[in-house]
């Protein structure tokens, strides 16, 4: 009989193997295009998909931290609202989990609106690649 941590470690293990290295992907692309000589940009899929990726593991990323119920904001909420366990902390550690759960908020409207302004740019980028003259001189540099 399988136990809730398992599944846990398994659902792990399997997001880790399978999983988009947008960083490395990233370094890869900076690569390609610092070798490529045309002015034509051959690689704009690879862009593409580079950006989609991105704004994928953005979006994953604020979904896992909207719920004050779920993963590491469920084990600190537990840690401090259940008065056995919060007499048991030290007291500076029970004031810095208390502050972090107080600014929770407020992160996640900060990153909130920087990914809103990402998402936004990304469009624009995405637009030019896709509509775009490709033949124009120094079009990379002057999408950045």
């Amino acid at each position: 009989m399988e136990e809730e941590g398992d599944d846990v470690a398994v659902t792990a293990k399997v997001h880790g193997f399978d999983r988009y290295d947008v960083a490395e992907r990233c370094k890869e692309l900076m690569r390609r295009l610092s070798a490529s000589s045309g002015s034509s940009p051959q690689w704009k899929w690879d862009i593409l998909e580079l950006m989609e990726e991105s704004h994928h593991q953005l979006r994953d990323i604020r979904q896992v931290h909207s719920d004050p119920d779920r993963g590491i904001w469920q084990e600190l909420q537990g840690a401090v609202g259940n008065e056995h366990t919060a007499s048991t902390l030290p007291v500076s550690l029970r004031k810095q989990c208390e502050e972090i759960l107080e600014r929770r908020k407020i992160w996640l409207g900060d990153f909130d609106t920087e990914l809103t302004a990402i998402l936004a740019r990304g469009k624009e980028v995405r637009e030019r690649l896709l509509f775009e003259d490709m033949d124009r001189a120094s079009w990379f540099s002057a999408a950045g």
